[in-house]
């Protein structure tokens, strides 16, 4: 019939096909991986300003970005495989190939000096002179597994307890045993400037971690145990 227009939207006669995307991570992949939780918060920032909260997630993932290149490693945003958000929590993945020492790097000295230039000169810059950053970071290593859903594994159980077990301060970084005594058998790390703690899953499971301290005011002490319900 003259005058008719024919629609090509999805789903109706005529459609042109929906060609389907190969996912970002095959299906049922296992694999070991480098993990690290961090989580922020802006306690300057008054609830529901987006806008301030944009600016922030904005600068953080500058800060990472910046310390990753520094490292000769990519930032890929795009990269399910490499990164998850979950609002104030982001959960980086890399693979085992990376030597542990350039990935705690990262966070010790990259984001941990970010984050700190950010305090003291970049919160001014926003529409709130209060927006600060407080970092907690969490590294550990294990196997992951990907679905259709995600990714899931008890190592990332273990890697949920740590980060749950640090208090909130400027900069707090926790790892895992075996991820510091694989720094320690190096000697890349400090044990002077780590304190042991003892963090309890929700299964109730004891995890020894290894907290870094930059922060004047730690908020775990050596030897102390956390609980937590997450």
């Amino acid at each position: 019939m003259k005058g008719r227009c024919r629609m090509s939207t999805n789903g109706i006669r005529g459609a042109a096909p929906v060609t389907p995307q190969p996912p970002l991570v095959p299906a049922s992949e296992s694999a070991f991986h480098h993990l690290t939780a961090l989580s922020y918060t802006s306690p300057g920032i008054r609830a529901g300003d987006d806008m301030t909260t944009r600016g922030v997630r904005s600068r953080l993932g500058a800060i990472l970005a910046g310390a990753f290149a520094d490292r000769g490693l990519p930032f890929d945003l795009g990269n399910r495989a490499f990164l998850r958000d979950r609002g104030d929590v982001l959960l980086l993945m890399l693979p085992m190939t990376v030597p542990t020492h350039v990935v705690y790097d990262v966070f010790a000295t990259g984001v941990h000096a970010g984050v700190r230039t950010f305090n003291r000169r970049g919160g001014a810059s926003f529409a709130s002179e209060n927006a600060t950053l407080e970092v907690r970071v969490a590294q550990h290593f294990g196997r992951v597994h990907f679905d259709g859903l995600g990714v899931f594994g008890r190592s990332l159980d273990v890697l949920r307890t740590l980060l749950a077990a640090c208090a909130p301060g400027e900069y707090m970084h926790l790892l895992s045993d075996p991820y510091y005594r694989d720094l320690r058998s190096a000697t890349l790390v400090d044990p002077d400037d780590h304190e042991e703690i003892t963090a309890i899953g929700t299964d109730m499971a004891p995890h020894r971690g290894w907290l870094r301290v930059p922060d004047p005011h730690p908020a775990v002490g050596a030897g102390r145990t956390a609980l937590h319900s997450a």
